[in-house]
């Protein structure tokens, strides 16, 4: 199993869920990740969990007598008992974020960029800094906005995920209207360029293999 597997089987056992267990995973999603400080790494764990949840559902157990009066009690034992998060970790899993975020910025940051064929021979490509600006203040977002989820970040916002995606859309229009008139360019090395998107590409797929290894470790240790 995959990790987008494990989070598309976690969101349909969820749904599965009535609103009381719902209500619950949703608090102890929330407790987990905040003291994890990891996405990959709550998803694990809360798959055993909403497993547990729908089995017990079914026998007609309340989610009180599965856990518990007190959540925190529950969340803090199975903190106690799950892995701890690894430097490794924490590191595959930022570049496994922010890779995708920094290959687009690249290619989108050439987008439109008119060069003559003389230049690219030389190597030289041309980018309008106003490009760069704007997916520098992006990325800048995207980082703060990043560490605020997995720090506060409720699970039950997951239906006003797309507002975020709405927000960023109408923020680089803003910032295009902006600096229409700023087109300053420069000529860069294509051979930087090629570096940096290659880069970003291998730790995106690196990345990716580590966390999926690690969802399959768990699979495979579960059953």
């Amino acid at each position: 199993m995959k990790y987008f597997d494990l989070v598309a089987e976690n969101e349909e056992i969820l749904i599965k869920l009535d609103k009381k267990y719902q209500s619950v995973a949703d608090d102890i999603n929330y407790y987990l990740k905040t003291n994890l400080k990891s996405q990959f790494r709550t998803e694990i764990i809360m798959n055993d969990i909403l497993n547990m949840f729908f089995d017990y559902q079914k026998r007609e157990y309340s989610v009180e007598e599965v856990i518990g009066a007190d959540i925190k009690v529950f969340c803090d034992e199975v903190l106690e008992n799950s892995k701890e998060l690894s430097l490794k970790d924490k590191i595959f899993e930022f570049f496994y974020d922010i890779s995708p975020i920094i290959l687009m910025s690249i290619i989108f940051s050439f987008a439109g960029i008119k060069t003559n064929f003389t230049s690219i021979l030389m190597y030289k490509v041309k980018v309008r800094l106003d490009i760069i600006g704007i997916y520098f203040l992006l990325f800048t977002m995207f980082l703060i906005g990043r560490f605020i989820y997995k720090k506060y970040g409720n699970p039950r916002m997951r239906k006003y995920k797309n507002l975020g995606l709405i927000f960023a859309i109408l923020v680089i229009l803003g910032l295009r209207i902006f600096f229409r008139s700023k087109n300053q360019i420069v000529s860069v090395n294509l051979w930087i360029v090629i570096f940096l998107a290659v880069l970003f590409i291998l730790t995106y797929f690196i990345s990716k293999k580590y966390i999926n290894d690690e969802v399959e470790k768990h699979i495979i240790y579960k059953f």
